[in-house]
């Protein structure tokens, strides 16, 4: 989205005093971020999780208003941990970025559930880690993306991390690389995990899985936190498998749905 079609965006969500806001905020980020990122860090607080994100690809602008509590940071996946995850589960995350998500989820779990967290994007690794040592996390970490056929595949990364995935946006400068893939099977028999938490935000991907490898999903998975990406064409025949089967939806908050089988209770 180019800076006019953000700025008639505002105007009409907010009008002119939210134009004007955001005039100010696009000021003050770039000063407030490397002033106060000096040392090394410029923290974040979400949902009482500490990142670093001096050294992610993010808009200074998007740093800013995430320090200053004014921008929500994947609130619907949060609050649906929060309600629904079993804390003696077993986890498989897909898609863990800088590890807010997944810091929260470790956080949850009792000391000997095993978690597995996999991340394609290598250029955010180091931040994933050391999101996981700030909070005291224990989760493993695999540098890989995900495809039922264990295959390579293309993914674009760009400087705005949050828009890197498998998919092309227009506009945006970015590069493709491919990298190493991983089904949920091979992650499963990797990590000795039989049945499973399986929490996902892959960019489209989330409906290959559902339908190429339903047959491990309905007979392991306890309990499914997706987010679905209407880019993907297959987002109707994914939730038409889930609806027809022993899942039912038990939450939905924008693009995130929690399914689990029927008669499940939240855990909280």
């Amino acid at each position: 989205m180019n800076i006019l079609s953000r700025t008639r965006r505002r105007f009409k969500e907010d009008g002119l005093s939210g134009l004007q806001r955001e005039a100010v905020d696009r000021l003050i980020a770039p000063i407030h971020v490397r002033w106060f990122s000096r040392d090394g860090t410029y923290l974040v607080e979400v949902n009482n999780i500490s990142v670093n994100i001096k050294n992610v690809n993010l808009p200074h602008l998007l740093k800013y208003r995430l320090k200053k509590r004014k921008q929500g940071y994947e609130s619907a996946e949060l609050e649906a941990i929060s309600k629904f995850l079993d804390p003696e589960s077993d986890v498989i995350e897909l898609g863990a970025g800088i590890g807010v998500v997944s810091c929260a989820i470790n956080d949850k779990l009792h000391s000997d559930s095993k978690h597995v967290a996999v991340e394609p994007n290598s250029e955010i690794l180091d931040s994933l880690r050391e999101n996981r040592e700030i909070n005291g996390a224990n989760f493993d970490v695999v540098n890989s993306a995900y495809s039922a056929k264990n295959e390579e595949i293309s993914m674009n990364i760009y400087n705005n991390y949050l828009s890197s995935g498998v998919y092309d946006k227009e506009g945006e400068d970015g590069r493709e690389v491919t990298v190493d893939a991983v089904s949920l099977e091979s992650l499963s028999q990797q990590n000795g995990i039989s049945e499973f938490t399986l929490i996902s935000d892959i960019e489209g991907l989330e409906c290959e899985l559902i339908l190429e490898e339903w047959n491990l999903v309905s007979k392991k998975c306890n309990l499914m936190i997706i987010e679905f990406h209407d880019r993907s064409p297959d987002v109707t025949a994914a939730k038409s498998r889930l609806e027809s089967s022993k899942f039912e939806r038990m939450y939905q908050n924008t693009n995130v749905e929690v399914w689990a089988p029927a008669g499940s209770e939240p855990d909280n």
